[in-house]
């Protein structure tokens, strides 16, 4: 069982990693997901060690990530980020449009509600006498 603080550190170990990945895609997750059964399993093995012994046997985020990308084809990871970056353009493309049609829309509906309060409507009580 690990304790909670060597659980802390874990979390932060894998949330660097997630971070220094510049790309996160099923291959990445499955990385991550090996070196975390690796680690929870080593740690379970030998209950007394330290976190500096278990970044002795598994390395620095740095260095993890820096392996991992070393062992991916490179066109492949450019080909993903390539991807990343069209898939963001976008949805920014998207977001702006989006803002821009809501900011006419309140342009014009402002310009007809103006036009409304200076016809000078009111209400007049009509009275029925049957």
């Amino acid at each position: 069982m690990i304790d909670k603080q060597k659980n802390r550190e874990i979390n932060l170990y894998f949330r660097q990693i997630k971070t220094l990945l510049p790309i996160y895609g099923k291959e990445e997750k499955q990385f991550i997901r090996h070196l975390r059964t690796d680690m929870e399993e080593y740690i379970d093995a030998q209950p007394s060690c330290s976190w500096e012994q278990v970044l002795e046997q598994f390395e620095s985020p740095q260095e993890a990530v820096h392996g991992y990308l070393s062992a991916q084809d490179p066109e492949k990871i450019y080909k993903k980020l390539k991807i990343r970056k069209f898939v963001f353009f976008t949805l920014l493309s998207i977001a702006a449009l989006i803002i821009a049609y809501y900011c006419i829309a309140d342009y014009l509906y402002q310009g007809i509600f103006q036009a409304i309060r200076q016809q000078g409507i009111t209400k007049e009580p009509t009275i029925i006498i049957e």
